[in-house]
């Protein structure tokens, strides 16, 4: 992330909740149970049960939404310092799925799973990691999907299946 963004300390917050959601918060190194309107930053983990589904609203008007048996880690959301409301977010999700909406024009967005790395632009996406590796479908936009062996630009309406490391 180059200087012109900087951090702020409330990146996020939890939305509508459905189930037992709890966030491993990187600051006091405890998992706590997760609430609506709970404030998130840089470093912690949201954690869905079975049965569970929760939102993410991020300062950008971004919003993803975690679904059963998923952990996902917010590593870095840092908005510009330039005045134009930009934003940057960098999240690594190492099992389950997600549907995310990201607004065009405002946010650059990179997830990272234990097989692949998607380049959101102004998208609405899902994406599930499992034991057969990596699943994306697009809805709108444009994304970027790269692992160890090749990189692909994926159009709205498509989707790629079994992303694995191999």
């Amino acid at each position: 992330f180059s200087n012109v963004f900087a951090s702020s300390d409330k990146v996020a917050s939890l939305g509508n909740i459905k189930g037992e959601v709890n966030v491993k918060v990187k600051k006091t190194r405890r998992t706590v149970a997760g609430r609506k309107s709970m404030i998130l930053r840089d470093g912690d983990m949201v954690m869905t049960g079975k049965g569970t589904n929760v939102s993410i609203i991020f300062r950008d008007g971004s919003e993803i939404r975690l679904f059963q048996n998923t952990q996902f880690l917010i590593e870095k959301s840092e908005e510009s310092s330039n005045g134009d409301r930009s934003f940057r977010h960098k999240f690594f999700m190492k099992l389950g799925s997600f549907w995310g909406r990201f607004i065009k024009n405002r946010q650059s967005t990179e997830v990272r799973t234990p097989t692949a790395t998607i380049g959101i632009k102004g998208t609405s996406l899902k994406l599930t990691e499992n034991s057969k590796g990596s699943s994306v479908r697009l809805s709108s936009g444009l994304i970027s999907v790269k692992n160890d062996d090749e990189n692909n630009d994926l159009m709205p309406g498509k989707m790629i299946d079994g992303i694995s490391k191999k």
